[in-house]
């Protein structure tokens, strides 16, 4: 049986201006949500940025070794590459983990992610330095400068922030 979307839910997804997506659990957070045939739809047929946030870290016994790239193709592989203009990626992995961490992070395979985002169709007028810039004058000015890249689904390319 299909679930259905709460009607207002929908209204608001078709009204934004930008749908980020993630990060969080792939398997069980992202996915089960895009799954509902309602927001998938609605996430498709937005008129609004979509923004595939990408997981800093594996989860263990869910995305063991996953790299970005692997995580792009589950995410297309279940809901269809248009679910996407822009994916946003980590590239610190400078970051110290603590000990007993089980998790680690994931690796950006930029030649294979691009690959994956050649796959999607976008209908975003902004190139990946627009959102890189909207990113950036979001972020709160005491912070550094985030150290990652978003790619256009639509070009296929990097654009570091």
């Amino acid at each position: 049986r299909d679930v259905r979307a709460n009607p207002e839910a929908l209204e608001r997804i078709l009204e934004a201006d930008m749908i980020v997506m993630g990060p969080g659990s792939l398997f069980s957070s992202v996915l089960p949500n895009l799954l509902i045939s309602d927001i998938r739809d609605a996430v498709t047929a937005a008129a609004g940025m979509k923004v595939y946030v990408c997981n800093v870290a594996t989860q263990p016994g869910e995305t063991d070794a996953f790299s970005a790239s692997e995580h792009l193709e589950v995410l297309f592989e279940h809901v269809g590459a248009e679910i996407a203009d822009y994916v946003l990626i980590n590239r610190n992995l400078r970051a110290r983990a603590p000990q007993d961490w089980q998790a680690h992070l994931v690796e950006v395979d930029d030649d294979l992610v691009r690959r994956q985002a050649a796959r999607a169709t976008s209908r975003a007028a902004l190139a990946a330095s627009s959102l890189v810039r909207a990113l950036a004058r979001m972020r709160l000015r005491s912070r550094p400068r985030p150290n990652c890249c978003a790619y256009s689904t639509a070009a296929s390319r990097c654009c570091s922030a």
